[in-house]
């Protein structure tokens, strides 16, 4: 649908927003970088289904992801997350 894809659109807008955030802060990139390392993220990260949901931009498939939930419910992440959303710069 149409709004489908403008939805996707938005999305897509903001991640890429928000990995540009990412990019130029070396302290979320070493964050990032020590959260890979913990054994619970790598094993929801190797499910193929998981990047295939967040890759589809589809928010449905994304909320509706089990591994996306529990990643979400990871402290360390959650921490991330808080960092992320302070770094961003304010909506215009």
């Amino acid at each position: 649908t149409g709004s489908n894809a403008s939805e996707k659109a938005q999305l897509k807008n903001q991640v890429q927003k928000i990995q540009g955030s990412i990019l130029s802060d070396p302290g979320l990139m070493m964050d990032i970088q020590n959260i890979i390392k913990d054994e619970e993220v790598q094993a929801l990260l190797s499910n193929p289904k998981l990047l295939d949901d967040v890759m589809s931009y589809d928010q449905e498939k994304i909320r509706k992801n089990d591994d996306i939930q529990n990643l979400m419910q990871n402290p360390k992440i959650q921490d991330l997350m808080n960092k992320i959303q302070q770094n961003l710069p304010a909506e215009e």
